[in-house]
């Protein structure tokens, strides 16, 4: 067994990119922007009248994918997802119509293809 925990946390923002170290872990916040930033986030309950929001599947994937500038073939793509371990099962849950929208609004080659390769069914 190989022992795991998360490293990173991710996290986007209409703001400038900024990164913390702290004693509970690090946290990354990567630039959205405004115009795609609430497509696909919702906004939960967290109890004691707290509340916050959390990306759909399909956003967060979207988003990571976004950031990955240097991913230009499927090839590449494909790559990048079996780096990312998904869960190959999930892929008949996303939501093609959110994801249409999400790259409608990013308008980037990275989203194109990882909609490509979903269709294909690549993952």
């Amino acid at each position: 067994m190989i022992p795991e925990r998360v490293e990173l946390f991710i996290s986007m923002t209409m703001k400038r990119k900024k990164q913390f170290e702290t004693p509970v872990g690090r946290f990354s916040y990567l630039y959205c922007p405004k115009k795609v930033f609430s497509i696909g986030v919702q906004l939960q309950d967290s109890g004691d009248q707290k509340n916050f929001l959390i990306a759909s599947p399909e956003k967060a994937l979207c988003d990571m994918t976004a950031m990955q500038t240097h991913i230009s073939t499927k090839r590449e793509m494909k790559e990048f997802l079996e780096l990312m371990r998904l869960d190959y099962s999930v892929n008949k849950d996303l939501d093609l119509s959110l994801l249409e929208e999400i790259k409608t609004r990013y308008r980037r080659q990275s989203i194109k293809l990882l909609l490509t390769c979903l269709k294909e069914n690549y993952v």
